[in-house]
């Protein structure tokens, strides 16, 4: 006696591909259960992210001036501004600190893009005491801060008008700007950098 097999039953347990060769139905289940969940995870990795910046509250406005705007109209006062570059002089006073600092570009999250050339230099002023070696040249900080007109200062023999900024907060970059950089770098072997 010879049985008969039913092609509907055959197709419930295996599932041919374009290559012909049979893949077992609980695989296929397992793809399509998983590819949904992997777009889910990835597109909230994505999402997260997204540039914020590290310094500004949500919510908070803040006009776009820079020192340059500044110095060129002078209207500016009393604006919140984000301002960022690379420490020049600290200067510690009785009552605050004042940060003398060469403006750079800012990205998306509000980091000192410091492979670009700097700017105009500008003042930070904050209430009260700030290490000065923490705080020290060459470090790179972002600030938030009210626009408060302009003040002279000497560069050497130059006397120069420096924007200036009552902070509210102030953020200081990790001293190797390489691991502060946005820049995605790729190691393979032994030193081979990508």
């Amino acid at each position: 006696m010879q049985t008969r097999r039913d092609p509907e039953a055959a197709n419930l347990t295996r599932c041919s591909t374009r290559s012909g060769s049979a893949v077992p139905l609980p695989f296929n289940r397992l793809i399509r259960r998983l590819v949904p969940r992997l777009f889910v995870v990835l597109a909230a990795f994505a999402l997260s992210a997204c540039a914020s910046s590290v310094i500004v509250p949500d919510g908070v406005e803040v006009a776009p001036v820079g020192p340059a705007h500044v110095l060129e109209r002078g209207t500016h006062d009393g604006e919140r501004v984000v301002w960022g570059g690379q420490i020049v002089e600290v200067e510690n006073l009785a009552d605050r600190t004042v940060l003398v600092v060469a403006s750079y570009p800012l990205d998306r999250s509000d980091r000192p893009q410091w492979r670009e050339e700097p700017g105009v230099r500008f003042i930070a002023e904050q209430t009260g005491f700030l290490e000065p070696l923490t705080f020290a040249p060459g470090r790179f900080i972002t600030v938030l801060g009210t626009v408060d007109g302009t003040e002279q200062r000497p560069v050497g023999q130059f006397d120069y008008r420096h924007p200036k900024l009552l902070t509210e907060e102030l953020y200081l970059w990790p001293d190797d700007p390489y691991y502060w950089d946005r820049q995605v770098r790729w190691n393979i072997g032994l030193g081979v950098v990508l």
